[in-house]
């Protein structure tokens, strides 16, 4: 069996006979943490809970936070930008793996708007950026 992988059942069996109820697999959660700190291995346990609770009652930016410290948590090679303060920022080790001159991505200073247009504005210089010849019209969504 894989490390942890007692633990890591008997939580993943809890969680669906409950419902995904993190609060009825507290005891679980506890030996899977304690688990992995003595073996060096993150389950992103409190990503997960964080972003099942948002899920349930979504705010504007649709869990967005939640789902970004999700995604940081499970990358196989670490977390590869950090959140404190309320603003994620890539730490001075990880730098390189985001220098959009570097791999030739395009940088975008702000998001747009939430309208069509502004999305749409927003897609074609994505596409031109990446030399998508035609620009928006030659990417189907």
């Amino acid at each position: 069996m894989s490390v942890c992988g007692t633990e890591k059942s008997a939580y993943d069996k809890c969680m669906h006979s409950s419902g995904r109820n993190a609060g009825a697999c507290s005891k679980f959660a506890t030996e899977l943490k304690r688990c992995g700190d003595s073996v060096g291995k993150d389950f992103c346990i409190a990503e997960s809970e964080a972003l099942m609770k948002c899920s349930k009652a979504p705010g504007s930016d649709a869990c967005a936070k939640e789902f970004m410290l999700m995604r940081e948590c499970n990358r196989p090679s670490g977390k590869h930008m950090q959140f404190s303060d309320g603003v994620f920022s890539v730490p001075s080790d990880k730098a390189g793996l985001f220098n959009g001159q570097k791999i030739g991505l395009v940088s975008v200073a702000a998001p747009p708007t939430r309208t069509t247009a502004a999305m749409q504005a927003a897609g074609n210089d994505i596409a031109v950026g990446l030399h998508i010849p035609g620009g928006k019209a030659d990417v189907r969504f």
